[in-house]
């Protein structure tokens, strides 16, 4: 039960982070600023709660060498992810924003979990799995079309 309330908890965060991110790109003209300035305060916060553990701040090269090269490129989807996010929050609104990478983040997790990648326990596709994400897939379509006609007025005038 905590582990869904700490999901929906996060959950909670992420329209609240892109609007927040979406706005501190109108304070600086840039996405990639605001991108930039995110992780920086995120980085020295991550930085000292490892401190306070009494943990390394940085790894040794011997274990930097011994993991697997694709590790590494959990940053660069964050910073994809965060960019973006801040690029569409104002021609999309919130809703959609964050409806379509978590209709992506479904998707991908169910390819994730059937292939059991990236290390991951293997969890077969079911048709319980995929009735749940067709539901899902029926959600976003419903919420877009009702949003439709928003969207289309807010990227025509955005263009």
């Amino acid at each position: 039960m905590v582990s869904i309330l700490i999901g929906l908890a996060i959950g909670f965060g992420l329209p609240i982070q892109t609007s927040i991110n979406s706005r501190l790109k109108d304070a600086f003209g840039s996405p990639f600023w605001s991108s930039l300035i995110s992780f920086a305060i995120g980085t020295v916060g991550l930085a000292g709660v490892v401190l306070v553990q009494g943990e390394r701040l940085i790894p040794t090269l011997a274990t930097i060498s011994s993991l697997p090269w694709w590790l590494w490129l959990g940053g660069i989807f964050g910073v994809i992810y965060l960019t973006s996010n801040i690029l569409l929050f104002p021609q999309l609104g919130a809703v959609q924003t964050v409806i379509f990478p978590v209709l992506g983040q479904i998707l991908m997790g169910l390819l994730i979990d059937n292939g059991g990648w990236f290390d991951t326990a293997r969890n077969p596709l079911t048709t319980m799995r995929v009735i749940g994400a067709l539901l899902v897939i029926a959600g976003v379509l419903i919420t877009v079309l009702y949003l439709d006609t928003s969207l289309v007025a807010r990227t025509s005038v955005c263009r």
